[in-house]
C-alpha cells in the first residue's frame, strides 16, 4: 500500500462473530469513520449496520429497496418501512395468527427477502407487538391472542 487509507470495506461483520465482539467492534468502526475514513460496511443485520451508518442503502433481492440519510427515528429514509410497509399489515397477522414472531416465518409466508422480513419484525418490536430478541433468539408475543 503506498497512499494512506481512503476507504475500509467490511463484509458481514456479524458473520461468525459473537453478538458481544459484534458490540465491541461497532465502536471501533464508528472510531475509523472519524478519522475520514470512509467504512462501507456490508451486513445483512439491519441493526449492526445501522449503528454505525451515517447513509445506507437497504438491498432486497440485489436492487435498492431504501436508501438515503438516515432519519431521526433509525430509519432510512427513501422507501421506509415499519408501518408504511405495504406488507407489515399481513407481517402482523401471520406473526399473531401463529403466535410466533420469526423472521423466517414472516419470510415464507409472505415470499419476501430477509432483510425486508427483519426489518417488518423489527418494527413490530417498535410498535409494542413482540418482545426484543431474547438470548435464545426467540421473541414472545406481547399482545393477547383473539378470541376466535
Amino acid at each position: 500500500m503506498t497512499g494512506p487509507v481512503k476507504v475500509l470495506v467490511v463484509d458481514e461483520l456479524s458473520l461468525g462473530l459473537a453478538p458481544i465482539v459484534v458490540k465491541r467492534l461497532t465502536p471501533v468502526l464508528e472510531q475509523v469513520a472519524g478519522t475520514g475514513v470512509g467504512v462501507l460496511l456490508i451486513e445483512q443485520f439491519a441493526h449492526v449496520a445501522l449503528a454505525v451508518a451515517t447513509t445506507a442503502h437497504v438491498l432486497e433481492g440485489g436492487t435498492i429497496d431504501g436508501e438515503g440519510d438516515l432519519l431521526g427515528d433509525g430509519s432510512v429514509g427513501g422507501n421506509g418501512g415499519g408501518e408504511k410497509d405495504p406488507m407489515y399489515d399481513q407481517a402482523v397477522e401471520v406473526v399473531l395468527k401463529n403466535r410466533r414472531a420469526s423472521i423466517s416465518l414472516v419470510q415464507r409466508h409472505l415470499k419476501i427477502g430477509y432483510n425486508r422480513a427483519a426489518r417488518l419484525v423489527e418494527d413490530m418490536e417498535k410498535a409494542g407487538l413482540v418482545s426484543a430478541m431474547s438470548g435464545s433468539g426467540q421473541r414472545e408475543i406481547l399482545v393477547p391472542a383473539r378470541a376466535e
